[in-house]
């Protein structure tokens, strides 16, 4: 059996794949930031995704 996998990969904040996790009025886009995905889908770039560093903060109590 053959890997397929490209060994390509991008570390992306959760906020810029979807933009749900904002806060209210910060969204540019409707959902998920297509264009970006598409970018990567045809590049053939894998997606390692992170949290968003809003909530990470937000949820931040010292």
């Amino acid at each position: 059996m053959s890997d397929k996998r490209s060994g390509r990969l991008v570390v992306v904040s959760h906020c810029l794949l979807n933009v749900h996790s904002l806060e209210n009025g910060l969204a540019m886009y409707p959902g998920l930031e297509e264009e970006l995905v598409k970018i990567l889908i045809e590049e053939e770039v894998g997606i390692f995704q992170i949290p968003c560093p809003e909530m990470e903060l937000a949820s931040f109590s010292p």
